[in-house]
């Protein structure tokens, strides 16, 4: 059984009105996101940087060992 929309019983006149307002709101959750995703890449810059010094450590041991065989 399909779910009624919240906005179904809304009068069509008022469509306009709550348009705006359901952008309004997704432009909000999309600021918060973002917002988030900036946080998340500060905290994360420490780790990103200690795995490039990982792999550059693993790529001059490499260089030593040789071919493997």
């Amino acid at each position: 059984m399909p779910e009624e929309n919240k906005y179904t019983n809304l009068p069509q006149s008022m469509m306009p009105t709550v348009k705006n307002q359901i952008l309004e709101r997704r432009k909000a959750l999309e600021a918060v996101v973002e917002a988030h995703k900036k946080s998340i890449d500060e905290v994360l810059k420490p780790v990103m940087e200690q795995l490039e010094d990982v792999d550059a450590d693993l790529e001059w041991v490499n260089a030593k060992l040789g071919p493997e065989t």
